[in-house]
């Protein structure tokens, strides 16, 4: 898939990310909330996680809580 080499890719393929809300235009997660979540359409129709930043259904997404650290 990241060679380009899957019919059906999008062009940022990634399916999960973790990361800190920046926006949430519903107000569903505070913004600076530590969050986990599935991009949905397993990097086939909808760009994915492999960015700095992102956009996905809240309906997708879910707070998490830990103190590890990002590496």
């Amino acid at each position: 898939m990241l060679r380009g080499e899957w019919a059906e890719a999008a062009k940022v393929s990634g399916i999960e990310c973790v990361g800190l809300v920046k926006a949430c235009s519903g107000g569903e997660f505070p913004v600076g909330a530590k969050v986990a979540a599935l991009m949905g359409g397993l990097g086939r129709t909808i760009h994915g996680s492999y960015a700095e930043y992102t956009r996905v259904p809240a309906s997708n997404v879910a707070i998490i809580e830990s103190d590890l650290p990002w590496a």
